[in-house]
């Protein structure tokens, strides 16, 4: 799943090293991909507070020393930073959209691979839902691959 990854945060605060406040100034970012388990996903879906979605708080990942694999997930902020400025806000939207853009061409036409337009969809599916929104699900496999 892609990710904004504030690249001059404390490392192992998630904080601001610089003008920590609730400006947005200063975010330096980079869009990129992480690979969760389902029990990553599972953990993130429990902090938002009542009224709140895992999209809507900045949280910190750190690889779980405990078990080997996997991270340690808490949660940083209540209201994403890079959301304080509607430019960057802008900004980091459009290049998300680039970057899945990309990364779907890359995996259109894959055998076993299914591409969801909403990530959200991908639940519904893991749990054996039927949604009229999968209706918008590419699945390539073997049999269907031209």
């Amino acid at each position: 799943m892609p990710v904004l990854h504030y690249i001059n945060a404390d490392p192992s605060s998630g904080k601001y090293l610089e003008k920590d406040d609730e400006s947005g100034a200063g975010i330096e970012w980079k869009i990129r991909y992480l690979c969760l388990r389902q029990l990553d996903i599972s953990r993130i879906r429990s902090l938002p507070d009542e009224g709140q979605t895992p999209y809507d708080l900045d949280l910190i990942l750190s690889p779980d020393t405990i078990s080997g694999y996997g991270y340690h997930i808490s949660r940083v902020r209540k209201r994403p930073r890079w959301q304080l400025k509607n430019q960057l806000a802008q900004e980091v939207n459009r290049e998300a959209g680039k970057l899945g853009e990309d990364f779907i061409s890359k995996l259109d036409g894959v055998p076993g691979v299914t591409i969801f337009d909403d990530f959200r969809s991908a639940n519904k599916v893991n749990a054996g839902v039927t949604t009229p929104e999968q209706s918008n699900v590419k699945t390539n496999s073997s049999q269907n691959a031209e």
